[in-house]
């Protein structure tokens, strides 16, 4: 079994593969976020009436996966995040003990003790040593899986990057920071990350538009989810060019994308030895905020005013911009599995 998670700061996405081609791939998804209900007999009722599954954490019972889409209503709180500001949780035991839960959820259980598992954590979180992830590698062990740490931008060029030879850039824009990657053939030579954010531009987009949602005590917060939904639907309509609320939007996205140019250009720079500069240089954007309309567009024009026009790039959104991680890591765990049957092929 082979098997890759991308522990998102919006949604929590894993693939399956059976090595042996008997089953067909796996997937699943739940949001990373939870509800927390006051631990009333009558809530604790009303959640068991609906069979919902329910985890008891001191004064709180919490409700995380697709059940929250049930119970939503009862909730006098928005929901809240697994991976506060984008990291893995240090000390929120509620947090922790619902990542383990998911983890056991969505992981199915391995075939052998050798068995695979790619993850991406989130882009605040990253590197060997960083206790969050140390965390995360925990879990997948703990479901009986060996865990390989890979960045969401090299999983995305693994995903999206077969026409140009594995070669380019990749950008994955997440919701709360954004990675790239400079690779060739398959070889990174330069990675980058920024504060370039899908929640960042949807707070501005909740404080434009009045996309806000509200709790017991009348606090107003913005309303994710159906800001996700707007942005998204936009790029189905025609005639967005005419549409008021797209330029707007094309205006709140201008200063980010600046800096998403700049991001890129950087990593670039770092791997220029590897480039051609004569030559076009693809870029993959993946991630949810890559579906927004316009952005590949504005990526492209920044990318060629920053540069001077002394490189040339071609942008554009990856065939599966939400899962080009979670399929980059399955690549990368059936690569690190070949690898290793034709390793123990070769000793025997």
């Amino acid at each position: 079994m082979i098997c890759s998670i991308d522990f998102g700061r919006s949604q929590i996405r894993s693939l399956a593969l059976d090595t042996a081609g008997v089953r067909p791939l796996k997937y699943a998804q739940v949001s990373s976020t939870y509800l927390a209900f006051p631990a009333t007999d009558v809530l604790r009722q009303a959640l068991s009436s609906q069979q919902v599954s329910v985890l008891s954490c001191g004064d709180s019972l919490l409700v995380a996966g697709t059940d929250q889409a049930q119970v939503r209503d009862l909730c006098q709180q928005p929901p809240i995040p697994l991976f506060p500001g984008g990291r893995v949780p240090r000390e929120e035991a509620a947090a922790r003990q619902l990542l383990y839960l998911l983890t056991q959820t969505m992981l199915p259980e391995p075939e052998r003790a050798d068995d695979v598992c790619v993850l991406t954590v989130p882009t605040r979180s990253v590197g060997p040593d960083d206790e969050g992830t140390e965390f995360l590698e925990r879990l997948i062990r703990m479901r009986g899986y060996q865990p390989r740490v890979l960045g969401a931008a090299e999983a995305a060029m693994l995903a999206e990057s077969r026409q140009s030879l594995f070669s380019g850039v990749s950008a994955v824009v997440g919701a709360e920071a954004s990675s790239v990657c400079v690779a060739r053939h398959g070889l990174v030579y330069a990675t980058n990350t920024h504060s370039v954010s899908g929640n960042a531009i949807d707070r501005r987009i909740a404080h434009q538009f009045s996309m806000n949602t509200w709790d017991a005590a009348g606090i107003s917060y913005p309303d994710f989810e159906r800001i996700r939904e707007w942005r998204q639907g936009l790029s189905e309509e025609k005639g967005l060019l005419q549409n008021s609320q797209v330029a707007k939007l094309v205006e709140i996205l201008s200063d980010s994308v600046a800096q998403l140019a700049t991001s890129v250009l950087e990593a670039v720079a770092d791997g220029m030895l590897e480039l051609n500069p004569q030559e076009t240089i693809p870029v993959v954007l993946a991630g949810g905020l890559s579906k927004t309309p316009r952005l590949t567009d504005l990526l492209a024009d920044e990318l060629s005013l920053q540069s001077g026009q002394r490189l040339r790039f071609h942008v554009r959104l990856a065939d599966e911009p939400e899962l080009a991680v979670v399929r980059g890591g399955l690549v990368y765990g059936m690569l690190d599995f070949r690898s290793n049957a034709m390793a123990a092929k070769r000793a025997a």
